[in-house]
């Protein structure tokens, strides 16, 4: 029994304990000792007085009784919860009393009592606020396909919430906060500026030009050039020369200074075959991903190039190269032809080999796989030891040409012989068919079974079967170790994925896509023979200092995913089209790389979607350097000495309409590093609407913090606002009107527009778009073909 600020005589429950759960180092409320102080807007509890001693009395022993009750039940959730996980409850044993608690217990009467969380029937408890990551890091820590994930991130009060909530807002913008309110106390923690016009200094970060140097040569650091002299001799070898391939082939396996020799491990050359729209940018991703992942050096692997600009990429490198000259500028042909005859070609040669095809992407490396296949050509008792092919996940037994290993004797001899004849009559007829149902003929001859050739071959349906004389069965990879498939599923089993298309050939960019969001994409590096990230480093995944610079999504519903059923834009198919310009204009401006958001959409199939199906970026690829939206969730992205950050250093902005009715916008800006908020800031602005991206924009460009973030995360919410987005699409409309006109017609000044709305209307106006299949497969089942770069048409 004590007295309490619950009056004389009366018994006062005694104080709760203060607990640094509620005491921050951003709300800087720490006593001069380190330990937490209470704050008026942090106290919770109520305070009843009553002058009845007797009815308050038995009130009192009810709450005692309660009290114990509750004490047991608590003190034996908190032991069993310590057993199983001591960090849990930290933030129960680590409280501490308030230092305006006197020796007797008392506290002041202006003061209240934190409120601890005891509910006995609460099984989830939430991480203490300086426990918890940003929100953004929601985004990082699961990717696309990982729908439980967030929900368990939520259950378990992982993340902060979105910072600039709209009580926060109000409570900034509009309310007259004193010194005992939540108001009063955000306003202390946030600088607030407000403007009603944009300056000069601002004007003059805003204008300046953007760079039209070419994402390749500003975004990159590409693996130094060979000498000139070793340029010049691949440049004659396989092109001025003009040497057949079958000659070029001979000088790369000279006895005398051979270019590729055979793996030692394997006994086995490697090769593949590409044109431009691969090499270009996987020209260095192959070689390092042979070499470091597959092991074949580029001692042992060389690339069978199909147009002159790859072979010239190579030549400049010094990749082993040759090129195929029978089918220029037939894709197809080239393709077929070339995988076969230079198969049939290294086996009369006598080289054992393993063939790889660009859209493969190995994860781990198939040598102990092909060692044993090799050791059982020394094995009487094996026959599955000529062909090793790889079959399709959704049916084993359907040979995969996109990778097969060979040992060069007469059986495999005659079967590349074979096939070659069946292309010759039949070359229209896709080689993978060819070679599938060779091989059928082979394996049924064997088994002592007739078989036919049968099925679409074209023209003229099938050839005349021939007779085999050196039948044979392959060797398999199992579907879920070479996964290939439109939709590839990888397991724990898998080695490689290699992305398939509805169209054989086509959509280089889909499947490329495919395999950057199933995080098996290899990425280049920009220094291959050291394991160290210098400073320098400037490749897909692998970047530093300068380099990593990016820009995404950020709204309160969720990082880098964009809404489509959100009021004010429900369903609405031009919103979203301004909102991804809106993205890309501000990666143009800020010079970032824009990680694509994922869309939620509920009109077909409720889920998220890729954004690379529905717009088509290519007019724009060469301003802006974009990534997949798995890019984030993908750790060979992180921070390499990020201590498990994947960014460290990040710049928080948000554009919307103000609270507050005599002023039109507010901007939010927070800064941190990690999870310390480094500086928060906000401006209220009465502009003209022409110019609210230009002010926000300014904003951005003139924060010192800016050059060195990792990551921008960016809300442009008002703009996503069919209201208000339809008002800058009439301004622009006007404006174009007005210059449509003869200069000697026009009757009035030009309508107000702003730069940022004249760089965002060119952006717009570059895109395309797959509406028709846009929303036809969700991120889970998005394949290849579902890609819009290259052949999207007007906005809707």
């Amino acid at each position: 029994r004590h007295k309490g600020p619950y009056g004389g005589g009366i018994l006062s429950p005694p104080p709760l304990i203060r607990t640094c759960r509620y005491c921050t180092k951003q709300s800087k409320r720490w006593d001069t000792e380190g330990s937490c102080t209470t704050s008026p807007f942090e106290t919770m509890t109520e305070s009843k007085s009553n002058s009845n001693s007797r009815r308050g009395n038995v009130f009192v022993l009810l709450l005692l009784i309660s009290i114990i009750a509750h004490g047991v039940l608590f003190s034996a959730r908190s032991v069993q919860s310590s057993v199983g996980n001591s960090s849990t409850n930290r933030w129960y044993t680590e409280a501490k009393v308030p230092s305006n608690v006197d020796g007797n217990g008392d506290v002041g009467d202006e003061e209240y009592q934190p409120q601890l969380r005891q509910r006995a029937d609460q099984t989830e408890e939430e991480a203490p606020a300086e426990e918890q990551l940003p929100h953004w890091r929601l985004a990082t820590d699961c990717s696309s396909y990982s729908l439980d994930c967030f929900a368990q991130a939520q259950r378990d009060h992982k993340y902060l919430p979105y910072p600039f909530s709209p009580s926060l807002r109000k409570d900034i913008e509009v309310r007259s906060p004193n010194n005992n309110t939540v108001a009063f106390q955000q306003q202390m923690e946030w600088s607030v500026e407000t403007f009603d016009h944009i300056s000069e200094k601002w004007i003059n970060q805003l204008v300046r030009e953007n760079s039209h140097v070419p994402v390749e040569e500003r975004n990159y650091i590409y693996p130094p050039k060979v000498p000139q002299d070793q340029i010049d001799a691949c440049l004659d070898l396989t092109i001025r020369q003009n040497k057949t391939t079958l000659e070029q082939l001979d000088v790369l396996f000279s006895k005398d200074s051979p270019i590729v020799v055979p793996e030692p491990d394997t006994n086995m050359i490697a090769f593949t075959i590409s044109d431009y729209s691969y090499v270009r940018d996987m020209l260095h991703e192959i070689f390092q991903m042979m070499d470091e992942t597959v092991g074949f050096s580029s001692k042992h692997f060389f690339l069978v190039a199909i147009d002159q600009k790859s072979v010239e990429l190579a030549c400049q490198h010094g990749y082993p190269v040759v090129m195929w000259k029978a089918d220029e500028g037939n894709l197809k042909d080239a393709v077929a032809n070339t995988k076969i005859i230079v198969s049939y070609e290294l086996v009369m040669r006598g080289f054992d080999f393993f063939f790889t095809e660009m859209d493969v992407w190995w994860i781990r490396s198939p040598k102990e796989n092909l060692v044993e296949f090799q050791k059982r050509h020394d094995d009487e008792e094996h026959d599955e030891k000529h062909l090793y092919l790889s079959g399709h996940q959704n049916n084993p037994h359907a040979p995969n040409i996109g990778v097969y290993a060979v040992k060069a004797d007469k059986y495999t001899e005659e079967y590349f012989k074979i096939v070659i004849d069946v292309l010759k009559q039949k070359p229209e007829t896709h080689d993978q068919w060819i070679m599938a149902e060779v091989y059928r003929l082979f394996q049924h001859t064997y088994d002592n079974q007739e078989y036919k050739l049968g099925g679409t071959f074209k023209p003229d349906g099938p050839p005349e079967t021939p007779s085999v004389q050196n039948p044979f069965k392959a060797k398999y990879f199992p579907p879920h170790e070479v996964v290939a498939d439109e939709w590839p599923m990888p397991t724990h089993a898998t080695l490689a994925i290699h992305t398939l298309n509805s169209t054989p050939l086509q959509m280089p960019h889909g499947k490329k896509m495919v395999a950057k969001e199933l995080g098996v994409y290899h990425g280049f590096r920009s220094n291959p023979s050291s394991q160290e990230v210098g400073p320098n480093a400037a490749g897909y995944y692998e970047r530093s200092g300068q380099y990593r610079k990016y820009i995404m999504l950020d709204t309160s519903t969720r990082t880098n995913m964009y809404s489509n059923v959100q009021p004010g834009r429900y369903h609405d198919k031009m919103t979203t089209q301004w909102t991804m310009a809106l993205l890309i204009a501000l990666a143009r401006k800020t010079d970032r790389i824009l990680v694509l958001p994922q869309v939620f959409q509920a009109d077909m199939d409720a889920g998220t979607y890729f954004s690379w199906p529905m717009m088509d970026y290519s007019k724009v690829s060469e301003m802006v350097d974009f990534r997949e939206t798995n890019f984030v969730s993908n750790r060979r992205a992180w921070k390499h000495d990020g201590g498990g950050w994947p960014f460290e250093s990040v710049v928080t902005t948000a554009l919307f309409d103000a609270n507050d009715p005599e002023e039109k916008i507010s901007i939010y800006t927070q800064v941190t590093q990690r999870s310390e908020i480094l500086s928060k800031k906000a401006w209220r602005g009465t502009i003209h609407d022409s110019f609210f991206l230009d002010a926000w924009v300014c904003s951005l460009l003139t924060m010192p913090e800016l050059e060195s973030a990792e990551l921008l995360l960016v809300n442009p919410d008002r703009n996503m606002i069919w209201g208000n987005l339809w008002s800058m699409i009439r301004r622009l409309s006007r404006h174009n009107e007005y210059f449509a006109e003869d200069e000697d017609k026009r009757k009035d000044t030009p309508p107000p527009v702003g730069w940022m709305e004249l760089e965002l209307k060119e952006i717009y106006d570059m895109l395309g778009w797959c509406w028709n299949t846009a929303y036809r497969h969700s991120a889970s089942k998005t394949a290849a073909s579902d890609s819009c770069y290259g052949k999207g048409g007007p906005p809707e």
